[in-house]
């Protein structure tokens, strides 16, 4: 059994605009829990107030009081007043409508355990669906894993305005790889007011899904079941590198390749592929080789295709990126492969560049070689003195001036 601990309790209401003014109390097991003196126009939907939680084990009384402030002034005036809804875990459990001032109760019942069903089927892993349904006659609904039914066509008679909760436990294998759980409901899921609740979904304990509400239809859940990170893997060796991105859709089982360089495969083995396409995720592969220089065609072949009925029962690959050394040749974006078949990509691998030439050397400066500086010693300079030469004086003769007449 499985019965949820408290229930949520909420309330919508309204009146018409232009009719004066009004007072509202909400008291919830005789306690205020809202006073307001306004509340939006029934054409805008009214005003939704929430209540808070109470106990799902225990019955519970709403009481919703109306005033109409405008009552001793104008007794014979008409007043509209609607409690749209009262909500008890997001369902509905009780409408009403005033035209004078007044007092509607509502009483929420407690809720009661319903016994778990098993719905049996086999492997290590334990699904468990909490399931509640809006209205009598109950809706009907089965269970199916990777397509299959399990455990038969199933009714769920726990309310859902109640806070009541239903568990239907089956055993199956998700605990690896990609899977899908669905459920379908039909009959009374068809009706309006009459939809079915998963209220919780959870693998081996874990919640993977809750507050879903199936109304006449089906719900899928795709379930990741991988417990290790996306796996990468690198081929060969060589000085030339090859890259390539790869995801998948996973269907019973990932989805497998193989890659070819002008037509050789780089592998002795198909690929796995292991990186959600849907998540994200991607697996890279590195694939080195001498390839040579020039062109290449790189072909990636999708060998097992497997397709359920729906999208989200179908296996597909995904070719996201290939890069020659680097260089990016899947210039349009992911390409999908949803068949089985070969995608080809053409591109090159161009030849090393040329080394560049070499620096001119550098050669390192010449030492400095310190030298040692001696001392220098002045000597004194003596003077000797220079005697004169005595001059001697020679006679002078003088020569008779001799005049000579002038003739006129």
């Amino acid at each position: 059994m499985i019965s949820t601990l408290t229930k949520t309790l909420a309330i919508n209401l309204a009146d018409v605009a232009g009719q004066g003014d009004m007072f509202v109390l909400v008291s919830v097991d005789g306690h205020p829990a809202y006073r307001t003196n306004y509340v939006a126009d029934v054409s805008a939907g009214g005003t939704l107030l929430q209540l808070g939680t109470v106990s799902a084990a225990e019955a519970h009384t709403v009481t919703v009081q109306f005033t109409d402030a405008n009552q001793n002034a104008f007794p014979d005036a008409v007043r509209d007043f609607f409690v749209s809804a009262l909500l008890v875990n997001g369902g509905q459990a009780g409408t009403a409508t005033l035209h004078t001032a007044g007092t509607v109760t509502f009483e929420v019942p407690a809720s009661h355990e319903e016994p778990p069903v098993l719905l049996g089927g086999t492997g290590p892993d334990t699904v468990t669906l909490s399931v509640s349904a809006d209205a009598l006659p109950a809706p009907q609904f089965y269970v199916t894993v990777d397509g299959v039914a399990v455990g038969g066509v199933q009714t769920a008679s726990a309310a859902h305005a109640a806070g009541e909760s239903q568990a239907f436990t089956l055993n199956a294998a998700v605990g690896s790889g990609h899977h899908v759980i669905g459920v379908r409901a039909f009959g009374a899921a068809a009706q309006p007011g009459g939809a079915l609740h998963i209220d919780t979904l959870t693998i081996n304990g874990v919640q993977q899904a809750q507050d879903v509400t199936v109304a006449g239809g089906a719900y899928q859940l795709a379930i990741d079941g991988r417990s290790g990170p996306v796996r990468q893997a690198i081929i060969g060796s060589g000085a030339q590198v090859l890259t390539l991105s790869v995801s998948e859709d996973a269907y019973q089982g990932d989805a497998q390749y193989i890659v070819t360089v002008d037509g050789q495969a780089v592998s002795q083995s198909a690929i796995t592929a292991t990186g959600w396409h849907s998540a994200g995720e991607a697996q890279t592969l590195t694939v080195r080789g001498d390839f040579g220089d020039g062109p290449h065609k790189v072909g990636v072949t999708f060998l097992n295709d497997l397709y359920g009925g729906t999208s989200a029962l179908d296996r597909n690959l995904y070719l996201n990126s290939v890069k020659f050394d680097g260089v990016e040749t899947l210039t349009m974006g992911t390409v999908p492969i949803w068949q089985n078949g070969t995608y080809t990509v053409e591109g090159s691998f161009a030849p090393p560049a040329a080394p560049p030439p070499a620096p001119a050397p550098v050669l390192p400066p010449m030492p400095t070689v310190p030298v040692a500086k001696s001392p220098t010693t002045l000597s004194p300079v003596t003077a000797n003195p220079v005697a004169p030469s005595p001059l001697a004086s020679s006679p002078v003769t003088t020569s008779p001036l001799t005049t000579s007449p002038i003739t006129p």
